[in-house]
């Protein structure tokens, strides 16, 4: 079926997966500085590489459960007008992608800490 082919995904999907991947990072980067968070360089390579993913990510899982199957597809529109609700999943994706996994870091790291301090015993 063409309309699950990876070969015959519109330039649009990966324009707009570069476009929010990259929205998504500014949008992760603002807020971590707003907050008074600075991190090295590469924290913030690593949000622009994060975003991508989860923009990726989002734009797959809605054509595999064909989420835009009922608009009318129409040749030569541009990619946003024949995939709406695929491109805001891809949307929300990227701008929460990098804030899901500063939430696993920091509990991971806090249960971390909770761990060591139970094997030293000052926590009983």
């Amino acid at each position: 079926m063409p309309y699950r082919d990876p070969n015959n995904y519109q330039y649009g999907f990966v324009v707009w997966v570069v476009i929010l991947g990259i929205w998504g990072a500014v949008v992760s980067v603002y807020r971590s500085r707003k907050q008074g968070k600075n991190k090295k360089w590469y924290r913030y390579i690593g949000e622009v590489f994060l975003s991508f993913t989860a923009a990726f990510l989002a734009g797959l899982l809605c054509h595999y459960l064909k989420v835009d199957a009922a608009v009318d597809l129409q040749p030569g529109v541009f990619f946003v007008f024949n995939y709406p609700m695929t491109c805001i999943a891809m949307w929300a994706a990227s701008a929460m992608g990098t804030r899901l996994f500063d939430l696993l870091d920091e509990i991971y790291f806090e249960a971390r800490i909770e761990i060591l301090k139970r094997v030293k015993g000052e926590v009983k």
